[in-house]
């Protein structure tokens, strides 16, 4: 069965470092693959080798596609710089950057905090570093005003 893009990646892969993502959705399929480990090419048939094969083209999308980004959330962002306040963006994609650059948004951030991170770790990081509010998502913040 081919990889859904919606329902799969949602599923199996969001979230979730890039080999634990592609073990989750291999286990799905019933397919085992030798570990083998990070640095390996993205022809290589192991976890770590279709993980950063599947990110290759990820990459690859990026750079020729763009990224949609969430017009409102943009507009957000640029009323809290307006208002004098600090921003960071988290995300546990290692690919958090590029995401950000194709949107011509990684200047509207002091910080950028991405990476293999569990998601309540980095939200108990967060408020340690003096965070008031942790959102999954940005709309979350109009039932706090």
């Amino acid at each position: 069965m081919p990889f859904d893009p919606v329902r799969d990646y949602d599923e199996y892969v969001d979230g979730k470092p890039r080999a634990d993502g592609t073990r989750s959705f291999l286990a799905s399929r019933g397919i085992e693959l030798p570990e083998g480990s990070d640095d390996d090419p993205p022809g290589a048939e192991t976890v770590h080798g279709l993980g950063n094969r599947k990110n290759e083209i990820l990459l690859r999308r990026i750079r020729a596609d763009g990224v949609e980004a969430y017009d409102s959330s943009v507009r957000y962002v640029h009323a809290v710089r307006d208002a004098g306040l600090r921003s960071a963006v988290v995300s546990s994609s290692a690919n958090c950057r590029d995401i950000l650059v194709a949107v011509g948004i990684e200047d509207l951030f002091e910080a950028r905090i991405d990476g293999v991170v569990a998601k309540h770790e980095q939200a108990d990081a967060l408020r340690e570093h003096g965070a008031d509010i942790v959102v999954d998502d940005l709309a979350e913040l109009l039932d706090h005003s």
